[in-house]
Parts: structure tokens; sequence; C-alpha cells
């Protein structure tokens, strides 16, 4: 069995199991669970504290009913590319943020 456990973001800040879950696109099967028991408490704190105060800053709306933390990773996709500054590697106006991979625009074709 490959279902993963997701937890709706919301619930995951709140600290209270998931009960539903929206669809995802990863394709074995979803389950929602209550992930903020799995992890140790300063993951979970940690987490709480970039989804709260980092990702919700920088990506308004990140934090919503919808959006759902897959067991160990979270996924967000936009069809934009992040500029870098061609000798930091940094996103242009966001120090200390180093885009890579396909969510960037950097995954060349992977």
């Amino acid at each position: 069995n490959l279902t993963v456990p997701v937890q709706r973001v919301t619930d995951f800040v709140n600290g209270v199991a998931s009960t539903t879950a929206p669809s995802s696109s990863y394709r074995l099967g979803i389950k929602p669970s209550a992930c903020h028991e799995i992890y140790p408490k300063p993951l979970v704190n940690a987490l709480r504290d970039a989804i709260v105060n980092h990702f919700e800053v920088q990506m308004p709306g990140f934090l919503c009913e919808d959006a759902l933390l897959h067991a160990v990773e979270t996924r967000t996709s936009s069809p934009v590319r992040v500029s870098r500054d061609a000798v930091t590697l940094q996103a242009v106006g966001v120090k200390g943020l180093f885009p890579a991979g396909e969510g960037a625009g950097f995954a060349g074709g992977i």
C-alpha cells in the first residue's frame, strides 16, 4: 500500500487531525491523517512557524483549506519562473532564498 498520509495545512497548524482532504496529484492515493503527531515536536514547531510566519507572508493564500501536507513534503506549483541573481543565485528581492528545481523554473526539463 503506497497511500500517503496527508493533512490539511490549516489542520496541521491548529494541531487537529484531518478527517477529509481535497484531491491530490499524488496518484497512488491519500489518507487524511494527523501528520503533526508523527513528527518530533521540534520539527512540528519549526514547520508551523515556517508556514505561518514565512510561507504565508511570502505567498499570501498558502495557508488555506485546500493546501495539503503530504507526509514529509508539501507541494506548491505556479507557472512562473523565479529570477535569480547571476552571482549569488539568490532570488532577486528575497535574501536567503535560493530557487532551484522544477517549481522555480530551473529543472531543465526533469
